[in-house]
């Protein structure tokens, strides 16, 4: 959607946020770390499906190994522990999911615009810069998002308690919602490939 540059509402944030913590709490009740939560890797169908997708960095913890140390992942929505070097565990996912929510809410990562090594330094130093627009999203959205992107992991819920969150519980917009979004942007990217189309005959 950010090629779109849809401007995602509260109850559709909550409703894809919904079907990820599920996924997540699958996924870290096997004792998996995903460890690359970004929008790319998240699939909406015509249905109103939400999919994670590749799990290509995902990793296994065990008895005798509990948490990892190997930096990998997409910069600007890795964690300060993971970026610093530091053992880390599911929680990394967690932080990625609440800079995910900032990537639905203003269309991009913190941080976009920066290098990705000057991003990663502010992420491990700073955490999160505030939101553009605070006055346009409810309490119970900002502190699920700060509960995600505490600088803490410890601080951070595990996905089941995530799920019992007020902004998830009370927010969560219908499946009718996401279908209609996505046809929003099924338009609007249709929109766009016709302007460039008719740009292209311009310039011949």
């Amino acid at each position: 959607f950010n090629e779109a540059h849809l401007k995602l509402e509260e109850g559709i944030i909550a409703r894809i946020t919904r079907d990820i913590l599920r996924a997540l709490a699958r996924i870290h009740k096997l004792n998996r770390i995903h460890r690359d939560i970004r929008s790319d890797n998240i699939l909406l169908n015509s249905r109103g499906d939400v999919k994670l997708t590749d799990f290509g960095q995902c990793a296994q913890l065990t008895k005798s190994q509990p948490k990892r140390n190997s930096i990998v992942g997409t910069p600007y929505w890795m964690a300060p522990e993971l970026i610093k070097g530091q053992y880390y565990d599911d929680k990394v996912d967690i932080w990625s999911l609440g800079i995910l929510l900032i990537e639905m809410a203003q269309n991009n990562p913190p941080y976009v615009e920066l290098p990705p090594l000057k991003a990663l330094y502010l992420i491990a130093s700073n955490g999160i810069p505030p939101l553009y627009e605070p006055e346009r999203w409810s309490d119970e959205f900002k502190d699920f998002l700060q509960l995600c992107t505490s600088m803490d992991p410890a601080e951070r819920p595990d996905a089941n308690t995530l799920l019992r969150h007020p902004f998830i519980l009370s927010f969560a917009g219908t499946t009718e919602d996401v279908v209609q979004l996505i046809e929003q942007a099924k338009k609007i990217e249709s929109s766009i490939q016709e302007e460039d189309a008719i740009e292209n005959e311009l310039s011949i």
